[in-house]
């Protein structure tokens, strides 16, 4: 087999351990409908480049964890069917590394969309001239376009 070949046997063994992942794991479908969720609200309120850096990082970190505990769920089955003392704290311990993440990753998201909505809230806030990032620029636009237009000289920052 030429090596072109073999690295599509690998993707194709790695995409077979995605589909027993999100088939055989509750927990990998509730990741799926929320990274899903937070894909289409990020699509919605027009995320930064570096916003949707630190969200995908977050969301990776999540199936990351969710996968290796899943091996390691299985592995430790495999090699040892009967109840071990050791064999549950390992369970265990993985189990808390995706709750880790999975806190990481609401944290992450409350803060991207907090912010963005917060800046919803208060669309008026962009005409203290003290500037005011883009998306509230755009909600102050999208509130009241008359109010917005050229009234604030304050530059508008963009990012984080």
């Amino acid at each position: 087999m030429g090596v072109l070949q073999n690295r599509l046997v690998s993707f194709r063994y790695a995409w077979r351990g995605l589909v027993v992942l999100v088939f055989t794991q509750a927990n990998a479908r509730i990741h799926l409908a929320a990274a899903l969720s937070v894909t289409a609200l990020g699509v919605s309120v027009e995320l930064s480049p570096i916003e949707w850096c630190v969200l995908s990082l977050s969301v990776a970190l999540v199936w990351i964890a969710e996968a290796l505990n899943t091996a390691i769920e299985f592995l430790a089955d495999a090699a040892v069917p009967e109840r071990h003392a050791l064999i549950e704290k390992s369970k265990d311990i993985a189990a808390g590394a995706v709750l880790i993440a999975a806190l990481n990753a609401v944290v992450v998201g409350a803060v991207i969309f907090g912010v963005r909505g917060a800046a919803w809230q208060r669309v008026d806030s962009c005409l203290d001239g003290g500037g005011c990032w883009d998306y509230q620029r755009k909600a102050c636009e999208a509130h009241d376009q008359s109010k917005c237009s050229g009234s604030n000289p304050a530059p508008f920052r963009t990012g984080w």
